[in-house]
């Protein structure tokens, strides 16, 4: 072989060699099949020779390694998943760090606890599944022990040692479960996850709180799909989030849901909304779009709050004894109206013993039938506006924008803008009775301000007009 042959041979033999070396690692996808009709003695990997059980796809898919995927083709139920473990028809415990997807093969793909008085499916321990193109339905559970009785569609709960992981993508549907706390999902303990991928949580409901998802000691991520239809006696019809949980709200909607409080979404833990939408939520008291109750925390840095309506308080939002952070977003179009002319007070946001902090976003277009269209801060509250717009509201009694009212209710203004009746028409906060823009009343020294424009009040009687478009500039406001 000639010198210059050779060289070239041995180039081509070290890009070859080089290019072996550097490909990339090939990850194998396992998948198996389940169907009523299957055997569990069949190997499991294709669709003509399906495992019958979940039980068994789970077994076979658990552990290390290469992503496992388990098709279920048409309806698993308690007769074909045979004697099942506790109060739950199917369970995931303890498989792997690896997560195992179930999905449907078909439109008819579910798994069901109809007529088996159990919840649907239990995740415990290092396990972890992400559900696809399923649905999850008919769970029944009663027992009060929310470790035991909490999620009548699917149970998230951490072991000793581990959490476990859900998340539902496109197409998983949790439906028509009922339980006596959490009716669709519970999430609970240290390191447990529910993330809301895509998929819905919707139809279900809770003898106590979360119609629909209920999360303590845990966490729960909204990026997409909905949360609808959901009704809870009690609290968070929706969503309860409950202490020692986090929620961060990133995208998807929170619609639709009823409760005797908070419609929406009931906090006693913390939630970041950063997207997403709560809307047409409904509560016969306080909160019909998001209610923080004692010692819960609620930042608002994006997306909407609208269309929510309470009778009581707060269509919006409703605080009591907790915090609410508004920093952008909009809250827009909620009513807080009530038949008792002693009621219907918050359209936007109430504060009661607790404390709102705004610097940032719209109120707007809210109404009340008593006082306080955009805002209304009550007793032992504090009402801290930084920034941000208020106007387009409009209550009956007094202030359309703002009103502050009882004992120890305090409001300190140093930016942001409360439209007045110098305002567009469609910016103006305005009642049907004064015309206030912001409204305060001290009962504890009957002192009251009927402001016809916006007024300028520092702890004394005087009172100073003020041009609506440059309020947030000229000295702010300190009412006490």
């Amino acid at each position: 072989m000639k010198k210059v042959e050779l060289a070239v041979f041995v180039m081509l033999a070290v890009l070859v060699c080089f290019s072996c070396k550097t490909a990339p690692e090939v990850i194998t996808t396992d998948t198996y099949y389940v169907s009523a009709s299957g055997n569990d003695a069949n190997n499991g990997l294709t669709a003509k020779t399906p495992f019958k059980t979940l039980k068994k796809a789970l077994d076979t898919a658990k552990g290390e390694g290469a992503h496992k995927i388990i098709t279920v083709l048409g309806v698993l139920n308690a007769a074909s998943e045979g004697v099942s473990e506790g109060s739950s028809v199917f369970a995931a415990r303890t498989t792997g760090d690896a997560v195992i997807t179930i999905k449907g093969g078909d439109a008819a793909a579910a798994l069901s606890a109809l007529d088996a008085g159990k919840r649907v499916l239990e995740i415990v321990g290092n396990a972890h599944i992400r559900l696809e193109s399923i649905e999850v339905s008919g769970g029944a559970i009663t027992d009060p022990d929310i470790a035991k009785g909490g999620g009548g569609g699917i149970l998230v709960a951490a072991s000793t040692t581990n959490g476990a992981t859900l998340i539902a993508g496109n197409g998983a549907v949790i439906k028509s479960n009922r339980a006596q706390v959490g009716g669709g999902v519970v999430v609970i303990g240290t390191g447990s996850s529910f993330t809301l991928d895509g998929g819905e949580v919707r139809e279900n409901s809770s003898a106590t709180d979360g119609g629909g998802i209920l999360a303590t000691g845990s966490t729960l991520t909204i990026t997409a799909g909905t949360v609808e239809n959901n009704t809870a006696a009690v609290q968070g019809g929706g969503v309860s989030v409950y202490t020692g949980a986090a929620l961060t709200f990133d995208g998807g909607e929170i619609t639709g849901n009823q409760a005797e409080d908070g419609g929406g979404l009931h906090i006693i833990g913390d939630t970041v909304m950063q997207g997403g939408s709560i809307s047409r939520n409904s509560t016969p008291t306080n909160g019909g779009g998001v209610s923080v109750k004692t010692g819960g925390n609620f930042t608002l840095t994006g997306g909407d709050i609208r269309d929510n309506a309470a009778l009581t308080a707060g269509g919006g939002v409703s605080v009591f004894e907790g915090a609410f952070v508004m920093q952008n977003g909009l809250i827009a179009n909620n009513t807080a109206i009530s038949a008792a002319a002693s009621e219907g007070t918050g359209g936007g946001v109430f504060v009661i013993q607790g404390s709102f902090e705004l610097s940032g976003g719209a109120i707007t277009g809210n109404t009340a039938n008593n006082s306080g269209g955009g805002v209304n801060a009550n007793h032992d509250s504090a009402f801290t506006m930084t920034g941000g717009e208020i106007g387009g509201n409009s209550a009956v009694f007094g202030g359309g924008g703002v009103a502050v009212l009882g004992a120890n209710a305090r409001f300190k203004k140093t930016g942001g803008i409360i439209y007045g009746l110098d305002a567009p028409a469609e910016q103006r906060n305005t009642t049907t009775q004064d015309g206030n823009s912001v409204d305060v009343s001290k009962s504890s020294d009957l002192r009251q301000a009927v402001i016809t424009d916006i007024k300028r009040r520092k702890n004394t009687a005087a009172r100073t007009d003020l041009d609506s478009t440059k309020n947030g500039a000229d000295g702010g406001w300190d009412i006490r």
